[in-house]
C-alpha cells in the first residue's frame, strides 16, 4: 500500500457526497482524535474528487482535518482504489501548509453631524444670553408654561455662517481578518481593544479551507469612556 497526495481540491460538501454514495465497503471508526475512514472505490472516481491534506473532515469540520492519505489501485479487480483516509486534530503543520496570515484593513470616511456637535460651537454661537455671529436662540416653554429653555435655530442672513447647520466629521474602521483551522468563536462587543479603537462587530464563518474571524473596530482620536465601555 502505498501513499499518495492527490492534488485535486474538493469543496467539503462534495466530498460528503463522494463519502456517502460512492465509496464502496466503507469502515468508519472514530477513536478520541482519531476518525479514520477505510473503503474501497473505482479508481476514476478518486482521481476526481480526492480529497486534499488538510481538508475539514465532512463528518466532524470544525474539529478535524485530513492528517493522512492511502491509496491503492487493485489491478485486475475492475481497477478499484484501496483506500484509507485519517483525520485527526489540526496542529502547526496546518499553518505552514498555507493558512493566511492575519489581514489588517483600515478605511476612513467622513459623517454629517449637527453644528451643534462642533468642540467649538460655543465659541461659534455664543450662548442664549450672549449671542456670537448673529446666532438665532429662541426661547421655548412647555404647554404649561412651567418649564423655559432655548434652542438653536441657526444664523441670521448676513452672517458668515448663515445656513451652516452641520459639518463633516472624520470616521476610521479597521477590519480583522485571523484565519483558523477549526471554528473559531466570536468576540465580545463594545470592548476597547487597543489605544482609540473600539470593537463594534465580530463574526466567524468558513472562506474555503480556513475558518475566519472578522472583527470590526471603530476609531476616536479621543478614547472611549472607560466607565461606558469595558
Amino acid at each position: 500500500m502505498s501513499r499518495q497526495q492527490i492534488g485535486t481540491v474538493t469543496a467539503v460538501g462534495r466530498l460528503i457526497d463522494w463519502i456517502q454514495n460512492s465509496v464502496e465497503d466503507v469502515a468508519i471508526t472514530k477513536t478520541g482524535k482519531t476518525h479514520t475512514v477505510n473503503g474501497a472505490c473505482q479508481w476514476a472516481e478518486w482521481e476526481h474528487i480526492a480529497p486534499q491534506y488538510g481538508d475539514a473532515d465532512p463528518s466532524y469540520p470544525g474539529e478535524l482535518v485530513l492528517r493522512e492519505v492511502l491509496a491503492k489501485k487493485s489491478e485486475g479487480q475492475g481497477s478499484l482504489c484501496k483506500l484509507k483516509l485519517v483525520y485527526g486534530a489540526p496542529d502547526g503543520d496546518d499553518i505552514a501548509s498555507g493558512m493566511p496570515g492575519t489581514d489588517i484593513r483600515e478605511d476612513a470616511a467622513t459623517i454629517e453631524v449637527s453644528i451643534m456637535q462642533h468642540p467649538r460651537f460655543g465659541s461659534i454661537a455664543g450662548t442664549p444670553e450672549a449671542p456670537r455671529n448673529g446666532a438665532i436662540w429662541e426661547k421655548c416653554r412647555d404647554v404649561d408654561g412651567d418649564k423655559e429653555w432655548h434652542e438653536f435655530r441657526g444664523f441670521e442672513a448676513g452672517s458668515q455662517y448663515h445656513g451652516v447647520t452641520s459639518y463633516l466629521v472624520g470616521s476610521k474602521t479597521r477590519t480583522t481578518t485571523t484565519y483558523y483551522s477549526t471554528r473559531p468563536a466570536t468576540d465580545a462587543l463594545g470592548v476597547r481593544t487597543s489605544s482609540g479603537w473600539l470593537r463594534t462587530g465580530s463574526s466567524a464563518g468558513k472562506d474555503g479551507r480556513w475558518y475566519t474571524k472578522r472583527n470590526t473596530e471603530l476609531y476616536s482620536a479621543a478614547g472611549w469612556d472607560a466607565t461606558i465601555y469595558s
